[in-house]
């Protein structure tokens, strides 16, 4: 987590709650005709109900990237536009590639079992995705050389140009925050919370689908993610989290989208609320 940071968030899961690591008997996969492979209910869930307990097959941290705009900055650009101003590319996200490859070469399972299995899957999604290019020049150097290297990694010859292709797309789709203490509204110092903020890959939580109006929250501690039932569920019904943190769900139509950044548009509201801005999806016309 830096020099002078923590150590990297590598919590050990108590073993009362190990039977949660799966969906158990109470979630099950399911085509949704709109949005692809979900988690619906195969009983009534009561509100508090504990759905999932994971930790991730890869993560980075916020505190592993040096770069990024100051908050200074991106007050003083806001201040000079009339629209908020865009978050630049994630570059944690970009590190999460890195990280991912590297545990896809020390254990190629982890691709053929588990990875591999995340959206995006069919040849259609994938080339109907954004190419993926680091705008940073180190992080893509040792992306090329990475991916030259498993190529040579039993179990995964003739396979790395389709590890190339999709890794980025299913960390764009996939990526979860994890911040421990998010109602926080700043850490306290780079040895406070602020060592346990970043990214993760999951997955059975990665076949959560996104919803502005979620029936299940998620709580972080380090690596560590918690899926809870936040309202009766019925059975039958998708289970749905927020893909954005619940503070954002908050803030304008306008920046909830920016903030969103995927190729997914949610249903209208039946208010028929027309929401001023750039023509990019809704997240929530209602707001």
């Amino acid at each position: 987590a830096g020099e002078d940071g923590a150590e990297r968030p590598d919590f050990e899961l108590p073993e009362e709650l190990m039977p949660f690591t799966t969906p158990r008997d109470i979630l099950e996969i399911r085509e949704n005709p709109n949005k692809g492979k979900g988690l619906f209910a195969t009983q009534p869930l009561a509100a508090g109900t504990l759905l999932l307990v994971a930790k991730p097959l890869s993560w980075a941290l916020d505190s592993e990237w040096e770069g990024g705009v100051p908050d200074e900055e991106i007050e003083d650009m806001e201040e000079d536009s009339e629209h908020p101003a865009e978050p630049e590319e994630s570059h944690v996200n970009e590190l999460l590639v890195l990280e991912t490859l590297q545990m896809i070469k020390e254990d190629p399972t982890l691709w053929l079992d588990k990875i591999s299995n995340l959206y995006p899957r069919d040849a259609v999604d994938i080339d109907a995705s954004p190419v993926w290019i680091s705008k940073d020049d180190d992080i893509f150097a040792q992306f090329e050389k990475m991916v030259l290297e498993l190529e040579s990694v039993p179990g995964l010859e003739g396979k790395s140009h389709e590890i190339s292709k999709r890794v980025p797309l299913i960390i764009r789709y996939n990526v979860l925050s994890m911040e421990t203490c998010p109602e926080m509204l700043s850490y306290p110092g780079p040895t406070g919370h602020s060592a346990l903020a970043g990214v993760g890959l999951y997955f059975w939580p990665s076949f959560f689908n996104h919803d502005s109006r979620p029936n299940a929250s998620r709580f972080a501690v380090g690596d560590i993610m918690w899926f809870v039932a936040n309202q009766d569920i019925a059975a039958g019904e998708e289970v749905c989290i927020s893909y954005l943190e619940h503070d954002i769900l908050c803030e304008s139509a306008y920046r909830r989208n920016i903030m969103l950044t995927l190729d997914f548009k949610e249903d209208e509201d039946s208010s028929g609320v027309v929401v001023d801005g750039p023509g990019i999806p809704v997240v929530d016309s209602e707001v």
